[in-house]
């Protein structure tokens, strides 16, 4: 979107995506549920979007229920594991 509406080259690239479909990745999601944004692609804009590390154990235990049962999730890196950038440089978290 950055070079399509603004023609420059994004500086940061984007998010990793797991899809928990695939069994390695739901194993990545499974172990990294406190790390990640957690969002069932069926929802559109910012509905559904779970921040992993807001959950309390029995949330965590019903959502990893959900993931192991087959629900299509798209999980992303919290925004402060993701470097941040100021004037043009990078920034420490």
């Amino acid at each position: 979107m950055i070079k399509y509406y603004l023609g420059e080259e994004p500086i940061l690239n984007n998010a990793p995506t797991y899809m928990p479909m695939f069994e390695a990745d739901r194993k990545e999601v499974l172990n990294r549920m406190g790390e990640l944004v957690i969002k069932d692609v069926a929802e559109a804009g910012g509905y559904g979007v779970v921040f992993g590390s807001s959950l309390d154990a029995a949330a965590r235990e019903e959502l990893a229920n959900r993931i192991k049962g087959g629900a299509s999730s798209i999980h992303r890196p919290r925004g402060d594991s993701v470097p941040r950038y100021r004037c043009g440089g990078p920034e420490d978290r």
